[in-house]
Formats: structure tokens, C-alpha cells, sequence
């Protein structure tokens, strides 16, 4: 939250914000009222459903400004002209800016008794108009394909200073087994369902080739290709310097890792983070300040490393996907130190051998 409004402030509009703000707040302190409602009542139930549609009523204002600024930051929006055109969007040039952001009215081109005092080398009122309404249009498709997710406008009910570095409150738990995917995009696992025959080529210039030919060949799928391919460059430019993932975002970025810090940002100070993750979270180059963190500082309550594989007993994989050499852990672990000593195993073959004094 706090940097979604950073940015907003960079286009010198954190008035823009207050408004939807304060809704924000004020829905705040009606979703508690939902979560103490227990439902027990058809009559409550009714009531339930309608604290929360006038929750979503009064936070979509915020919500909106938001996902447009986090799609802006994600189009990567560089240069001097559209700047300036954003700047005229968020001064209001083109109409109300949370209503446009709202999809409620669309950017009204200025008209004809607007006065443009051009300077040179400087944009008119009108060329700004146009460069903006290209940059929203492809931010509106961003946020529709994307679906960015706002945690605390989403859960207005769970967290207070809103506008603190670190928000007070927080889930008490965060738990899950995160995509285990390398956030470059992969050609072989991309083709392999849409064109098998590209994916099991031999070598990459072999693929690189074939791929080349879709293009030649004005196939929809080579299109295809090259937006995921630039989502998945912009979703890993995002990761490393967007501010939200300062410790796991170095190397060949892994979703896995990007979870884990996440969660840490979601619990309360005395919560618990548990995922199931690769071992590399604690192994790995990448992970080390991380981890060190976590361990030296008494947060850690439980790391169990797993091998794929179960000779030990017979067993089949825990994932028959997956490399039998593979190694998982379920990781435990909390913002705050904890009293209790960390409990650590390796090498499981089993859950069972969890119980195992020695």
C-alpha cells in the first residue's frame, strides 16, 4: 500500500488518494463487523452479504488507482512524453481520474477552447491526450489479464496505518505449497502443450528456427509466444526492483521464493509463515541473506527436509513429476523470534520419521 502510494505521489497527486482512502478505512472497520457476524441466522447471513457489497463499494475507488498505478510501474513508463502525459491525466486534463480509473467515464479529449501555450520541444494538450489514451489502454489490458491483487484493499479488515512502511495487523497464518517455476519463460514447457514438435526439438538453435518460422508464418501462436515472453521479462524486472521483494529476487528468479517473502509481509508480527518449498530456500546462494536472517535472529520454528525419493521404504515419490533427487522442506517460520528452539531434519524418506528422537 505504502508504495502504491509512493507512486502515485510521484505524479505529485497524493490528494488524489485521500478520498478513496478514507473510504478505504472506514470499510475497514466494517469488515471487522462482518468477520464477528457468525452467520448462524439466515438474517445474518443477509446482513454478511450486505456489510460486504458496500465493503467492495467502498474500497473499489482505491482499488482502481492502485491496479492503474501498479500497471503503469509494470509498463515500465520511461520517457519524457509519456510522463507528461500521465501527469495531465492525474492533474485531471482528461477528466476526473478516479472515475476514469473506475471504468466509469472514459478520457475526454480537451477541446477545442482549451488555450495551448506550446513550447517547444514540449507536448500540446492534445498530443498528450493521445499518448495517454495508448498507455491506458494497455494498462486497462494488463489489469484485466493480470488481475492484480491489493492485499489490504481485499482484506480491508485485518490491517490498521495503512500508510506506515508496515502496516499493523496481518493474517495470523500464511500457509501453502507455491508454484515451484522459474519466472523466465521456458520454451519447452511453454510448446509442449501448444506445439510438441517445437518442444521436443534437440537443440535451442533447433527451436529458436521454428519458432522463427511461426513468425514468417503469421501464426497466431508465435504472437502468442512474444507476450508471454515480455509478461514473464516484466513480471522478473518487477520482482527485482519494485520494492516488495529485496532479499529473493537475485539470480534466475524462482515463484517459490517470491511466495516466501510475500508471506512474510502478510502475517501479524507473532504469526507463521508455512510453505512447502524447494530445500534451496536454505541452501541456496540466492536464499543466503534471507536465511540468515531467519535463523540468526531466532524466527525459524521448523525446517524438514524431504527427498523425492523413498528407497529407504519402498515407497513411490512424494511427487512422481518430479526428479526423484529432488529435494523439498516444509519451512516454518515467523517475522518475530520465537521462544521455542527451531526443529530441523534432513534427508526425510517419510513423515513419519518426523517422530524419530534420534
Amino acid at each position: 500500500m505504502k508504495q502504491g502510494i509512493g507512486k502515485a505521489a510521484a505524479y505529485g497527486t497524493p490528494l488524489l488518494l485521500h478520498q478513496p482512502m478514507q473510504r478505504a478505512l472506514r470499510a475497514a472497520s466494517k469488515m471487522q463487523r462482518v468477520e464477528e457476524l457468525p452467520d448462524a441466522e439466515i438474517a445474518e447471513a443477509q446482513r454478511s452479504a450486505e456489510l460486504f457489497a458496500e465493503i467492495e463499494d467502498m474500497t473499489a475507488p482505491l482499488d482502481a488507482l492502485l491496479q492503474l498505478i501498479h500497471a503503469l510501474d509494470w509498463l515500465d513508463i520511461g520517457d519524457t512524453d509519456r510522463k507528461s502525459a500521465l501527469q495531465g491525466f492525474f492533474d485531471g486534463q482528461f477528466g476526473d481520474p478516479l472515475e476514469i480509473a473506475l471504468g466509469r467515464r472514459p478520457p475526454v479529449r480537451p477541446g477545442a477552447k482549451v488555450r495551448e501555450e506550446t513550447i517547444e520541444g514540449q507536448l500540446t494538450a492534445a498530443e498528450k491526450f493521445d499518448l495517454f489514451h495508448r498507455v491506458f489502454a494497455a494498462a486497462q489490458t494488463l489489469i484485466a489479464e493480470e488481475n492484480f491483487l491489493n492485499w489490504q484493499v481485499t482484506f480491508p479488515g485485518i490491517w490498521s496505518d495503512w500508510e506506515a512502511d508496515r502496516p499493523a495487523g496481518g493474517f495470523h497464518a500464511v500457509i501453502g505449497n507455491p508454484p515451484w517455476d522459474r519466472m523466465k519463460l521456458q520454451q519447452v514447457e511453454w510448446f509442449a502443450g501448444r506445439r510438441p514438435e517445437i518442444a521436443k526439438a534437440r537443440r535451442a538453435a533447433d527451436r529458436k528456427q521454428r519458432i522463427a518460422a511461426l513468425e514468417q508464418a503469421g501464426d497466431p501462436l508465435a504472437q502468442d509466444y512474444a507476450k508471454a515472453s515480455e509478461r514473464a521479462e516484466a513480471a522478473t524486472r518487477m520482482a527485482r526492483k519494485g520494492g516488495d521483494y529485496p532479499l529473493l529476487s537475485g539470480g534466475d528468479v524462482n515463484l517459490y521464493s517470491l511466495f516466501v517473502e510475500r508471506a512474510m509481509t502478510l502475517v501479524r508480527r507473532d504469526g507463521s509463515v508455512g510453505l512447502l518449498v524447494p530445500s534451496g530456500i536454505a541452501s541456496d546462494k540466492t536464499a543466503a541473506k534471507f536465511f540468515k536472517g531467519v535463523a540468526a535472529e531466532g524466527r525459524l520454528q521448523a525446517l524438514y527436509d524431504f527427498e523425492n525419493r523413498r528407497t529407504r521404504y519402498g515407497l513411490k515419490p512424494f511427487f512422481e513429476g518430479v526428479d526423484s533427487r529432488f529435494k523439498f522442506c516444509a519451512f516454518v517460520a515467523s517475522p518475530s523470534p520465537t521462544e521455542a528452539a527451531a526443529r530441523c531434519a534432513f534427508y526425510l524418506h517419510s513423515v513419519a520419521e518426523l517422530s524419530d528422537p534420534n
